[in-house]
Formats: structure tokens, sequence, C-alpha cells
């Protein structure tokens, strides 16, 4: 195996997945650091107990849509949001599933066990 250099960051590129969205092709990344730290700071603000909304979930979309190469598309992620709220909910939706494939959430297995325990019960 090769050591690793500096240089190796320089042609690092994310790993994007493509989706289609109005009509042209668009990408979803996971999250960076920066988006990472950007969505703890927003529910860090909150009660721990308060659902998450559909603005919760337009910020975090707008945290990992992304060019062809990984770059974010949106530098500010709250008006990256407010962007996103003139989509309509299929569009939306066809985005956070796309973000959940992404960053290797599975809600239909995620949800498998509890339905098992609960029929178990």
């Amino acid at each position: 195996m090769d050591e690793f250099t500096a240089e190796d960051l320089e042609t690092y590129t994310a790993t994007v997945h493509p989706i289609e969205l109005l009509g042209k092709r668009a990408y979803i990344r996971g999250l960076t650091l920066d988006g990472q730290e950007a969505i703890a700071k927003k529910f860090n603000q909150r009660d721990i107990e308060q659902e998450t909304t559909a603005a919760d979930l337009r910020f975090l979309l707008a945290c990992v849509l992304c060019d062809s190469k990984g770059n974010l598309i949106f530098s500010d992620f709250e008006k990256g949001a407010q962007a996103l709220n003139r989509l309509d909910h299929d569009d939306l939706l066809g985005l956070i599933e796309s973000y959940n494939a992404a960053n290797g959430q599975d809600i239909e297995a995620e949800k498998k066990p509890s339905e098992t325990i609960q029929s178990v019960r």
C-alpha cells in the first residue's frame, strides 16, 4: 500500500450519488464535517424532545446537495434550506430518500426490528 501524502487530498473527490431533480442531474454526497457541525448547532439550540420539522429536513438537504465533483451547492445552509422550500413534496421526498441512501441509512430496515418486536409481544 502506498503512503498517504498531502497531494492525495488535492485529488480527493467525495462519493456522489446522482439523482434527478427538476428534470436535471443533481447530486447528493455524505455530510461534511462542516455540515455535521451546522446541524449539531441547529439542534443544540432547541428542546431535545422537539420533533424534526420539514424545515430541519430542508436544512439537512442543503448540507448535502452538491455538484458532480462533490462540491456543495450551498455555502450558506440556511439560505439553501429557504431555496429548497420552493420544492414540492415529491421532489423533497426523493431528495430525502437519496440522502438516506448516501449516508447508509435504510429506513425500511430500521423499521423492521421494531415491527418484529411489537408482533412478538
